[in-house]
Order: C-alpha cells, then structure tokens, then sequence
C-alpha cells in the first residue's frame, strides 16, 4: 500500500527481520528511482563461526587452537626425529609442489568460476589476509614477492634438527579462481620455481571441487600467492527493480519492509522458506551501494494469510479516531492518519491479510499515537484592563509553524493588527482571538475612558464649628496634580490641597481639573442650629429629666443649672429635682444658647 507520507519513513531495507540495520542515508529514497535494483542473496544456512578451523583430534583433547606441524599425539615426545619434520612442512605445502596433484594431474582444466579445496595455512598467510586489504588477483604472479614476508609476519627461525617447524591451522577451506587454478596446476606440473606462497597452496589443496563448501566461508588465493580476508559464499536468488520511492519503501514495525513497482510487497524467492542468512544490496543511481546481512528464523516469517484477528486492529481504530487533530503538531497528525488509513484498509479486507501484518501495521499505529506532539499555543496574557489610546502586544509560544491570525470581536472597542498589537478604543469589552492552523488562543480587553472622581468628605459645611471640608481626588487612566476652583469666595474658599472653608451661608461650586479631565463639586455653607424638644419640665423631688437637644452640626454641648439647691444637671442634659423652687437650666451649643425650666414640686 502506497506511503503518502515518504519522508517521514525512508529507512533501510530489511526482509521482515527482527533487528533492522541502521545507517543507509535516506536521501537515497527521497528522489524517483528509474533504474534501481534491489538484489538478495542468501548465504548457506550453516556458515561456520570461528576463522580458525582445527582438526577433530585437537578440538577434542581441547587443546590450543594453534596447531603445531609436528605429530603431538605421542606423549613422550622428548625428541623430534626428521620424519616428523618432515610430515610438518608436507602439511603446510613444502617443496614436494611437483607431486601434489597426484591423481588429478590428468584431469581435464576446470571451467567453473572458483576451484575450492582445504590446506594447512600457516598463520602469518591466514592473518597477513585478515588484517590487511588484499584485494583479489587472478593473474599468476609467480616471480612476485612474498608481502607477507615483506612485512614480517613470516617466522620461520625455529628449526629443530636443520627443519621448519611451522604454526598454523588446519583445513582451512580455499577458493582459487578457475583460471589461476588451472595456471598454478601447469606451472607445478612444468616444475617452475615460485617466489611466493601460490604453488604451495595451490599444490597442497585436498577435498578439490567445484562446489562452494557448506558453510560458504572461505578465503580467495591470488595470483601472488596472498589469502583474502575470510569471505562468506553468497548465491544471488532474485533481483527487484522499484519505479518510484513514494510507492516502495515501507516502514516496518518490527524492522523494515521492501516494497516492490506498483506498491506489491516483498515476496520470497523461489524455492526458500526465507529463513537463513541473508544479503541484501541496495543499489541507488547516484550513491554508493550498500549491503548488509541478516539472520531470518522462522518467527521472522509472515504466517499464511486468513489467520488475522480484527478485534485489535478495531481496537486501535477506534482509538486513533478519537483523537482530535486540533490538539496536536500537524507533522504528528500527518504520521497518524498516514497509518489510521492502512489500518481501515486492512480492516475492509481483513481476509487476505496475516496475524503478522496486522500486528505489523497496529504496532504502526500505536507508534504514531504514542509520537503524537501535543500542539503549544498560549498567548503571554489572558486579560488586561486598557484606557482608551493605549495598547498593548501580544506574542504567542508555540511549537507550530506559519502566521499568526488575530481578529477583534468588537472592533469599536479594541482593535488589533497582524501583529497582536491590541489598541483600546472606546469603554467596554472585547474579545481578542489568536489563531494558527487549528488552534487557538484568546485574550479579554476592558477598556475604560480616562476619568477623575472627586468628592468632598461632606457637602455641608457651617459658617462655625465645622467650616471645613476635604475634596479627595481619584485619579483613572489619568496622570498630573489636581487644582481646585471655587466658584464665590465670599460663600467658601478652596486650598490648593482641596480644602474647603465657609465663609457664609449660600453654595459654592469646587471645580477639580486634571489635565483635561475637570468635574464639578457642590459645598452648601450653613449657619450652624441648635434646639430643644422641649423648653421646661415639672418634677417632683427626687425625679429626673433629661433635656433633648438637636444641633447642626452636631457638635459639643454644655449645660448649667442656675440653681443646684433646686434642680442639678449633669454633661449629658440629665436634670435632677432637688427640692422645691425653680431653676434654669443653660444650654449652649454651635455658639447657641437656649433655656431651660425646671420646676421643682
């Protein structure tokens, strides 16, 4: 099924492997490949683990992996006679060339690509291959030096009894190019003189064939008598052409997926059941090549088709439904609906489909799920209160990409530009709104009209007692001192502190102004007042009365009685009858004075 959503799933590619191989560069996939191939090779499923191949009787006495020429079963093995010397330079290729082939001398040239065979390598030719680059050489080199005594590798200074005795490993498994294979077996039959090691590798080759053996290991002998570095015998199965990247490269769960032209997945070459070693090369017009290798088992290969259960797949349907794309980055949403849709299409043809695939494209979807970024977008503030002609700006945090759109509610109360400058207008409320793709954010501006609030700590003053009054000014969206302005000075004046003092009875008007904010307070100057409830009282001796006064303002008031025998009176107006007569009772207040009578029974 075609990936709508290529750049995001380029990865290397792995033939439904439990551990995918990292490290190809996915620009390689991002363009249209006309001419790409896609080749597999399988190695023999019973590729051998160690360099080091020893023999059996060795192995099993669990002896040193190195293996001495000379005969080691005799346990008393004090002395070394020449025969046994001997037997050691046989086994790693002596001087005896001319005979090696024996029998064979009279066989037909091969015709194959390779000759293979086992010899005894010495261990400065097994490892002179695997710790440099020699690269391969057919051509028959026989006055060519010995590099690997060139570099030093070569010891052959323990002699015991005027022989070699030499270190190396056993039945190590050797292919020879056909060609060099066919000129080595000439030269040894003609007798020629070698300056390298070829002839006697060549020459001491047993088990000859031209069969790779079944591990599919072994080491390439050049024409200058030099071994490569251990090889692995691969055997090319198929090979895939793929039309366009968008279509044929599938990311996969449990590793990676090939995909083939027209979007048909990756099949099995014939005649395998896919497990085994492999090799996959991917060759890409423009890059390099690349090859790497995998273990299949049985577990790796997907099952028959008509086995899937739908229940999960549904399961995690339903979930990814639920979803809303509003809360999420629009590249994690993008990945999620990419895979939403494989699994729809998977559930509507559920029959043709494999448990593996099925867990496959679920565990895609859990993955995209699980990836989603949740979408940032806040505004630095949620609400401000504005006067009218000023602003403020607004930035956003996000973790989203492109513009910004702002949109006022009510343009007549604040406006605000494509770059989230909010300008207050007139009084009342407004809405700011900030959106980017799907999101939003949104900010409440209250605008209010610059004012001035005065007020006097009373609007009544007298012309005694209480002659003044403060004006207390409260300042809104406005700046400066207040100044004060009585309108008649005769009935009040007013401070440059706002203090207002009587003069006489009338109204005065106290304009306050700041800047250009001005509001009018109103002062009533008053004569001050003061009265009785009542002017005199009867009482019987003993008895008591309390006189009752009203006085604007209210202020202090005093009383005296003119005759403390008959009547007494105390701070607070209460008159006691003392004994018969009369008494007057003075009362003041506000610069008032008022009479009262007591008459005593």
């Amino acid at each position: 099924m075609a990936n709508k959503n290529l750049l995001k799933k380029i990865a290397p590619v792995i033939l439904s492997a439990t551990v995918a191989m990292t490290g190809m560069p996915s620009a390689a996939f991002a363009a249209e490949f006309s001419d790409e191939d896609m080749i597999l090779n399988e190695n023999a499923e019973d590729e051998e683990s160690d360099v080091e191949i020893t023999d059996e009787d060795a192995a099993a006495d669990n002896t040193d992996t190195d293996v001495t020429v000379e005969d080691a079963e005799e346990e008393d093995a004090e002395t070394v006679d020449e025969e046994e010397n001997t037997e050691a330079e046989d086994a790693f290729g002596t001087e005896a060339d001319a005979g090696a082939f024996s029998a064979e001398d009279e066989a037909d040239a091969v015709s194959g690509d390779f000759v293979y065979g086992t010899a005894n390598i010495p261990y400065a030719d097994f490892f002179y291959g695997e710790m440099n680059d020699v690269a391969q050489n057919a051509t028959m080199q026989l006055d060519a030096a010995d590099p690997v005594t060139a570099v030093g590798y070569r010891d052959e200074e323990n002699t015991e009894n005027g022989s070699v005795t030499l270190e190396g490993i056993k039945a190590v498994n050797i292919a020879v190019p056909a060609s060099l294979y066919n000129d080595a077996k000439k030269a040894i039959e003609e007798g020629k003189s070698c300056s390298n090691q070829l002839l006697k590798i060549a020459g001491s080759l047993e088990n000859v064939s031209e069969t790779a053996p079944a591990s599919g290991e072994y080491k390439i002998l050049n024409g200058d008598g030099t071994l490569t570095a251990m090889t692995t015998e691969t055997k090319e199965l198929n090979s895939y052409g793929t039309k366009f990247a968008a279509d044929n490269w599938m990311h996969k769960f449990h590793g990676i997926q090939l995909g083939l032209t027209d979007s048909v997945r990756c099949k099995l070459p014939a005649d395998t059941d896919g497990t085994g070693y492999w090799e996959v090369t991917v060759y890409g017009l423009g890059y390099s090549d690349y090859t790497f290798r995998f273990q299949a088992t049985d577990e790796n290969i997907a099952k028959s088709a008509g086995d899937a259960d739908s229940t999960p797949l549904k399961n995690i349907i339903a979930e990814a439904k639920a979803l809303k794309e509003a809360d999420y980055t629009p590249d994690s949403w993008d990945t999620l609906v990419n895979e939403l849709e494989e699994c729809e299409d998977m559930l509507a043809n559920i029959a043709n489909q494999t448990q593996y695939g099925i867990e496959e494209q679920i565990g895609h979807l859990r993955e995209a799920i699980d990836s989603l970024v949740k979408a940032e977008f806040k505004l630095n503030q949620t609400s401000a209160t504005l006067y009218s002609g000023a602003a403020v700006t607004l930035s956003a945090t996000t973790n989203l990409t492109g513009d910004i759109t702002w949109k006022s509610s009510d343009a007549k109360v604040a406006t605000v530009d494509a770059k989230g400058t909010v300008t207050a207008v007139n009084a009342g409320r407004a809405t700011i709104t900030a959106a980017l793709g799907k999101v939003s954010a949104t900010f409440t501006v209250t605008v209010k009209n610059p004012s001035i609030t005065a007020k006097a700590d009373s609007s009544v003053i007298y012309t005694k007692s209480k002659t003044t009054t403060k004006i207390n000014v409260a300042k809104d969206g406005v700046t400066g001192n207040a100044t004060f302005r009585s309108s008649n000075k005769k009935v009040a004046t007013v401070s440059a502190n706002g203090i207002v003092k009587a003069k006489k009875a009338g109204k005065v008007n106290i304009t306050v102004q700041v800047g250009n904010h001005k509001q009018v307070v109103k002062i009533t100057v008053k004569k001050p007042t003061m009265k009785l409830t009542k002017a005199s009282a009867k009482l019987k001796k003993g008895k008591k009365v309390t006189i009752k006064v009203k006085a604007a303002p209210v202020s202090k008031v005093t009383f005296k009685s003119s005759n403390k025998k008959v009547a007494t009176v105390s701070s607070k107006g209460v008159v006691k009858a003392k004994k018969k007569g009369t008494a007057t009772i003075t009362v003041k207040c506000n610069g008032i004075t008022k009479k009262f009578k007591v008459t005593v029974k």
